[in-house]
């Protein structure tokens, strides 16, 4: 009928397959990419499944890529212990200088390696599977589970993935280039779209805390950054004054101008 329907339904009525079923046929026909987006890991093993259910049912060839945050699908032993942007630095740090083995392994130039165009043409004839497939076969051929999953990414009809990588505009920028997409041709679904809301307003959330600007005085101090380490007590001191007598769960909205007038006292 061509018109908005909103469905208030429990779980396990069947939403997942309800909403991939219909955009499947319209993306086959016309050459357009799903995106299934979803916050949690085990939203990613139903979308899976449920297009696995589909390929069988229908004798459909569908290729699909089950892509999680490239912090963990790296496959260095104590990488989880990073926060995120320790992580990306490092990341960029070591491919930049060429001691990333398992990138080194996967990628010669802007070509993938042999071993990585055997392993993708494994996964391709596997899929739909979940990212934990792609990861225990880039591992026994120490290959990059992401980089693999960025070139397998090209060719799938599917892409599940979390919401930042189309909402977050620098995310969705890198992706969408490496993985050849753009936001005509693509489908896009949210799953558990009550959850949105909350990850947008913290994407465009800045916050700076007493913690954050210790660290950066210490930092500051070891590295000899005088004039760098007296602005940075400056601006604590006028945080505090800022947030004086404030109470917990209590909040003040501060102006630009009383701000920047503080910190330059």
């Amino acid at each position: 009928a061509k018109k908005n329907l909103i469905v208030h339904a429990p779980t396990g009525l069947g939403k997942t397959v309800a909403s991939l079923c219909p955009a499947l046929y319209h993306a086959i026909k016309k050459n357009y990419t799903i995106f299934f987006l979803t916050s949690r890991h085990t939203q990613h093993f139903i979308a899976i499944d449920t297009l696995r259910e589909i390929r069988e049912r229908y004798n459909l060839k569908i290729v699909a890529t089950d892509i999680i945050g490239k912090k963990w699908m790296c496959p260095v032993p104590g990488i989880d212990t990073l926060f995120s942007g320790d992580f990306a630095d490092y990341c960029n740090s070591v491919r930049e200088d060429g001691k990333c083995e398992f990138f080194q392994n996967t990628r010669k130039g802007t070509k993938l390696s042999k071993e990585a165009e055997i392993v993708l043409l494994q996964i391709t004839d596997q899929s739909p599977c979940h990212s934990d497939r792609i990861m225990a076969l880039c591992e026994e051929f120490r290959l990059c589970p992401y980089e693999l999953a960025t070139e397998l990414a090209k060719i799938s009809r599917v892409i599940i993935a979390d919401y930042y990588y189309v909402f977050n505009p620098h995310i969705r920028k890198l992706f969408f280039k490496k993985a050849e997409k753009n936001l005509p041709g693509s489908i896009i679904i949210v799953d558990e779209g009550h959850n949105l809301p909350a990850r947008l307003r913290n994407l465009l959330t800045e916050k700076l805390t007493d913690f954050m600007i210790d660290n950066a005085i210490k930092e500051a101090k070891k590295f000899g950054y005088e004039e760098t380490e007296s602005n940075l007590r400056n601006l604590k001191e006028a945080l505090n004054w800022l947030s004086e007598k404030l109470g917990d769960g209590y909040e003040r909205l501060v102006t630009k101008e009383e701000f920047v007038k503080r910190v330059e006292g």
